[in-house]
């Protein structure tokens, strides 16, 4: 998994989404299902599905495949 660090956590009823930042990575936001009992500055482990990666370069615009 990728090791991050939690920013934020916000809550959106149905999915939560956490903003992270993963050393050598940069900034990320996993969208996850439900409601989790974390606090920013938590130490979280991403596992995410390869098929499901949205990467965008530093400008903001989608650098992966299409």
């Amino acid at each position: 998994g990728l090791s991050a660090r939690l920013l934020l956590v916000e809550r959106l009823g149905s999915d939560t989404n956490l903003f992270c930042e993963a050393p050598g990575v940069g900034s990320l936001l996993a969208r996850v299902h439900g409601n989790v009992d974390l606090a920013p500055g938590a130490s979280v482990t991403l596992s995410p599905e390869p098929g499901r990666l949205h990467p965008f370069n530093a400008d903001g615009r989608r650098s992966g495949p299409d």
